[in-house]
């Protein structure tokens, strides 16, 4: 996993923010996961569900519910923002994935695959912040 603390730290020095690492998160907690959307893996405006690949390592399935509102993340992707993700998978040191059954709200421990994300989360509210204007010096 690429390591973006030197870059970020600005950031986090201002607002007096700490950076946590996957192993401190607790699944079915909320946190404000800084980072930028670099992909949009699935479009379903029918159930409100929109699923993109957040910068570093996760997934996060969007709730958004309007053309409107996809057009703005379409529009803001590979913009930083802070993302409010109630944590509902996540990889684990040994190997195996940390899941949130929904219907229990217990935490099942399941083999991870190579290819799965580090963190997979549920949005229902970002941050961006102002808009740059093109060409200002």
């Amino acid at each position: 996993m690429t390591d973006y603390s030197d870059s970020n730290k600005p950031f986090f020095d201002n607002y007096d923010l700490k950076e946590s690492n996957v192993e401190e998160l607790k699944l079915g907690e909320i946190y404000p996961i800084y980072g930028m959307i670099t992909e949009i893996l699935e479009e379903d405006l029918e159930n409100s569900s929109v699923v993109v690949k957040l910068l570093p390592d996760m997934v996060l399935n969007l709730h958004i519910d309007s053309q409107d509102k996809l057009n703005l993340i379409r529009d803001r992707a590979f913009e930083p923002g802070i993302f409010m993700t109630k944590i509902t998978e996540k990889s684990n040191l040994n190997g195996t994935r940390s899941v949130l059954d929904f219907d229990t709200l217990e935490v099942v421990e399941e083999i991870t695959s190579e290819d799965a994300s580090n963190l997979v989360g549920h949005c229902k509210t970002i941050v961006f912040g102002k808009k740059q204007t093109e060409g200002v010096n």
